[in-house]
């Protein structure tokens, strides 16, 4: 078990951690990652620490890799919540994360780059979203508990395990 924490006070947590702290680069990039990787912690039970790990997820993803960032941001829990994550099966995909994945977080609109030749395409966004699937949002713990841990998993059975293709027909084919 830790610590847990409400919404509002996740909030002070983090605003206490921007005015006093040795680092403010630390917190101004964790700020520009959380506009960058915009979620809202309402969509979550508040009896977990979802929302407090997703602050401490940014807080870390500010000042590394952005690489390394967006693998960890895609298994976050409430990112997972946010975009639809429980839902994208390989029965039924779910495009929404796939689609934030290359316009908000990655590469940008799929408009011409530079006017010349698409991003990404429609059919790269289905192959992305068939990617994301089997990644469940979870929380252990039990119904008297007074502290449950919010997770992500990889269910096999959910998954789409099949060859996908990506960027068919643009330079990076």
């Amino acid at each position: 078990a830790g610590i847990q924490y409400s919404q509002s006070g996740v909030r002070r947590y983090w605003l206490h951690h921007m005015v006093n702290t040795p680092n403010p680069l630390k917190e101004r990039m964790a700020m520009f990652m959380h506009d960058l990787f915009a979620t809202s912690c309402r969509v979550i039970d508040t009896s977990n620490d979802g929302c407090f790990k997703h602050v401490q997820l940014l807080r870390w993803a500010g000042t590394n890799n952005f690489s390394n960032a967006v693998k960890s941001l895609n298994f976050d829990y409430l990112m997972v919540v946010w975009l639809n994550g429980n839902v994208n099966t390989k029965a039924t995909p779910d495009e929404n994360y796939g689609r934030e994945h290359w316009e908000l977080f990655t590469l940008g609109e799929k408009s011409k780059h530079k006017g010349r030749y698409p991003l990404y395409t429609e059919a790269d966004i289905v192959e992305t979203a068939r990617s994301f699937t089997g990644i469940e949002a979870v929380v252990t713990g039990t119904a008297t508990s007074t502290f449950y841990d919010p997770t992500t998993q990889r269910t096999r059975n959910r998954h789409d395990g099949l060859v996908k293709t990506l960027w068919r027909g643009t330079p990076f084919e």
